[in-house]
């Protein structure tokens, strides 16, 4: 989906859900959420091609893919949780928001664990050899 299509799509939706905001709020919010949604699966088909081409670099300058996959996995987590939030927000439920936040940021601290004990090991390797 490139960007016309994207600011197309999310227009449409915008204008629709305003529409009927009047008269079915219910129906509103289902419409903004089914729209974000389809972006969403829209922007991810997208970016599928971006990351096969990045692993495909990573894999011939001999960098090891289970960091890729892991910065990979926390670029989904940060999505997935900006839009989970963003629903709620939109909602009206911002304390839920604030924990779906939470819950993204809690994901991405343990995924990180393993590149910073890899990363310390480093650290001691390299100070044990002065």
């Amino acid at each position: 989906m490139d960007l016309f299509q994207a600011v197309s799509v999310g227009m449409v939706g915008a204008v629709l859900a305003l529409m009927l905001k009047e008269w079915k709020p219910e129906l509103s919010a289902a419409v903004s959420i089914a729209t974000g949604i389809f972006l969403l699966f829209g922007v991810f088909s997208e970016l599928r091609e971006v990351f096969s081409e990045f692993s495909g670099l990573m894999e011939r300058g001999g960098v090891d893919l289970r960091y890729f996959q892991i910065v990979v996995k926390i670029i989904g987590i940060s999505y997935l949780a900006q839009f989970g939030s963003s629903i709620c927000r939109d909602s009206g439920q911002t304390a839920i928001a604030e924990k779906i936040e939470l819950a993204g940021k809690a994901a991405v601290v343990s995924l990180t664990l393993p590149i910073l004990i890899a990363f310390l090991e480093f650290v001691i390797q390299a100070l044990s050899v002065l």
